[in-house]
């Protein structure tokens, strides 16, 4: 006998609607839960993503810049490369500053490599370049862009496109946990178990309660044709298996009442023929004494 069987009707019931309770709260906890993931891989996006997506375009767009700005120092006329090295000096704070804003999205250590090629690049410039350039050493300026200032920007631009393609599978990956997020397959699965659950165990309980309500009633009608040989077999223990109890004490209770009344009768019957075989002999007696 299983633990449902143990219960009443009432507690059944019960156990029904707390079971499909505790399933509807648990699909309403996991879909808030999924919600909350949803909303913060949205903020993901929009306030991570999509400005690292912007900064990268700008930071390429300024180092680009700033290499044109290298480039033409050195056929530049003196008036002209003070005006250069100002602007070079703006694109560098500026890029150093976009590089440091990737942090919200990329690790210290990803960016540091970045920086390194700045602080590399930079270093030539101020040290190597701009000086031969004061001098109107143009061959070898030139020599220094070509073969130092390339080589640095070319490993600046290979570092960028390596963070270009992490933020690409960041963003992947963001999307993906967005879609599985906002997917209601969970809930729907949830909501389908409560109404599969459901189902089973009010057919269940119906079928248990006609059933039992069936056989309760055709013992009450042998009962009721006086047929108290047969008792009513186990029905459980909830309501219908106190009735089914109660009616077999009836049953022999009437069995034993009508045991009693037939002793009764049968007393009677013999109390009735000695009364009689009394009464013929003292007619018998009667008459004789008449006669004499």
């Amino acid at each position: 006998m299983n633990l449902f069987e143990k219960l009443s009707i009432k507690g059944k019931f019960t156990f029904i609607l707390s079971v499909s309770f505790i399933l509807l709260l648990l699909a309403g906890i996991i879909s808030t839960y999924k919600a909350v993931k949803a909303s913060n891989s949205s903020d993901t996006v929009v306030n991570e993503i999509i400005p690292s997506v912007n900064e990268l375009g700008v930071l390429t767009g300024l180092f680009k810049e700033l290499r044109i700005t290298a480039i033409k120092m050195p056929t530049a006329k003196n008036g002209a490369v003070s005006a250069l090295k100002e602007k070079y000096a703006k694109d560098y704070g500026s890029i150093t500053d976009t590089v440091n804003a990737l942090n919200v999205v990329f690790t210290k250590e990803e960016t540091q490599t970045l920086l390194k090629d700045l602080s590399d690049y930079d270093s030539v410039v101020k040290n190597e370049l701009t000086a031969l350039c004061t001098q109107g050493k143009v061959p070898e300026a030139t020599a220094v862009i070509r073969n130092k200032l390339v080589p640095i920007g070319n490993s600046f631009d290979k570092h960028t496109a390596t963070l270009e393609k992490k933020l690409e599978e960041y963003s992947k990956q963001s999307s993906e946990n967005l879609s599985s997020d906002v997917n209601p397959t969970v809930t729907i699965v949830f909501l389908l178990l409560v109404l599969v659950l459901n189902a089973f165990f009010f057919i269940k309980l119906s079928k248990s309660i006609t059933s039992r309500i069936r056989i309760l009633a055709e013992a009450s009608d042998r009962f009721s044709d006086g047929n108290l040989t047969q008792e009513v077999g186990y029905l459980g223990s909830d309501e219908l298996g106190k009735l089914r109890k109660n009616l077999n004490h009836l049953r022999e209770r009437l069995q034993k009442i009508i045991g009693e009344m037939s002793s009764d009768a049968s007393v009677l019957g013999t109390s009735s023929t000695e009364m009689t075989r009394i009464s013929e002999a003292i007619d018998t007696k009667a008459a004789m004494f008449l006669i004499n």
